[in-house]
């Protein structure tokens, strides 16, 4: 188990695993191979910070990471992108509602990545490698968000 503690803006993640020392990123396209974890069910596991909450819970999202917005009042998904983060308990606030901060538990159903679109730059890192290599997403795939590069064309 773990926490996602940074989203850049290709929309990989950067999780903190509990049984790792170190984080890890992990490429938005193998994001399938995770398994989502109730907050609650975590919360439970962590140790309260000298008795003040849950200021031991590690924010999902960082400042300036981009996202889309599920709006209610228009009725699809927009554009946004994270102006603050409390440290204490994870919450944020997005440019598109500045006076509300959205709760860590908000956050599964209010927000997802901004979908790639071609020609956007990216950086491709296969498993197990060290550096990442500059490319352009060149194809999305509708169905699931799967995107092709011209790194590795054809795959």
């Amino acid at each position: 188990q773990g926490w996602i503690t940074q989203i850049d803006d290709e929309g990989d993640a950067l999780i903190d695993f509990d049984d790792h020392a170190t984080s890890q990123w992990v490429c938005r396209a193998h994001f399938d191979k995770l398994v989502v974890v109730p907050v609650e069910a975590k919360k439970e596991k962590l140790v309260k910070d000298r008795g003040r909450g849950t200021s031991g819970l590690k924010p999902r999202l960082t400042q300036g990471v981009r996202l889309q917005y599920n709006s209610a009042s228009q009725g699809k998904w927009i554009d946004c992108k994270v102006i603050a983060v409390a440290d204490e308990d994870g919450a944020v606030k997005v440019d598109v509602k500045p006076g509300y901060w959205f709760s860590i538990e908000e956050q599964a159903e209010k927000f997802r990545l901004k979908p790639y679109e071609v020609g956007q730059a990216v950086l491709y890192g296969s498993p197990g490698a060290a550096e990442r290599t500059e490319a352009k997403v060149v194809a999305v795939r509708n169905e699931d968000g799967a995107v092709q590069v011209d790194v590795r064309p054809g795959r």
